[in-house]
């Protein structure tokens, strides 16, 4: 009898609107955005690929500081319609954002590629050419 207990009009109510996002259309109730991202690597190069469906190039910024931290940020804006529109859900996410990833000691930051096509972010950052690890004979 569990279920009958968290029903629409009380608790269950409250819990889908701490959980989902308004059905009122209005900016200031967003609760950020937070994009996925992949990232993998090769013998070569480490690759961010990002999914920033809905912004569009001048809305990203990409850094690299001076410990390899990649940081990715930017900003969805909530499109409000001029016609007023009921919306039964409203769940694509609005605002700003901002992720941070650490890329590791032998990377070079000067020379990563930046591609963004159909809503999805590619970076490709270039590995340093390391030291190759060599045999210590024990006497």
């Amino acid at each position: 009898m569990l279920p009958g207990l968290i029903r629409r009009g009380d608790f269950g109510d409250l819990l889908e609107r701490f959980f989902d996002n308004p059905l009122d259309g209005h900016a200031e109730h967003n609760w950020g955005f937070y994009p996925k991202v992949d990232i993998h690597e090769d013998k070569d190069n480490v690759y961010v690929e990002a999914d920033l469906a809905g912004l569009e190039q001048k809305d990203i910024k990409i850094e690299i500081n001076e410990d390899n931290v990649l940081r990715l940020a930017g900003e969805r804006s909530f499109k409000k319609e001029t016609d007023q529109k009921n919306f039964y859900r409203l769940e694509r996410q609005y605002g700003s954002f901002e992720r941070r990833f650490a890329l590791g000691q032998n990377i070079d930051a000067d020379a990563v590629k930046a591609e963004f096509k159909n809503g999805e972010l590619k970076l490709i950052v270039p590995k340093k050419a390391g030291k190759k690890a060599r045999t210590i004979e024990i006497k």
